[in-house]
């Protein structure tokens, strides 16, 4: 993945933050899907018109984590997100 490219929410999604998580919900289906603490901070940021490069910068200070692994985690995520249709990448 390509971490300057746009990430963003079609607008069948809605994202809803709780705590240390958040939930997309696509309205077409009621179909939902549960981020963890750390893809909800990525999200979070991306939903408040951050790139994915500072998103990804963040978790990187906030987390002991190898940028290595977090390109890959996040990577894993996405492709994830994409397979259902619940982001779009530009």
């Amino acid at each position: 993945m390509n971490f300057n490219q746009v990430i963003s929410f079609p607008s069948y999604i809605m994202f809803q933050e709780f705590d240390n998580e958040s939930i997309l919900l696509d309205i077409r289906s009621q179909e939902h899907f549960a981020l963890d603490a750390i893809g909800s901070l990525f999200f979070s940021q991306i939903h408040k018109d951050s790139g994915t490069q500072e998103s990804f910068e963040k978790i990187l200070d906030l987390y002991e984590v190898s940028k290595e692994q977090l390109e890959k985690d996040l990577d894993n995520l996405l492709q994830q997100l994409l397979k259902y249709e619940l982001i779009e990448v530009k």
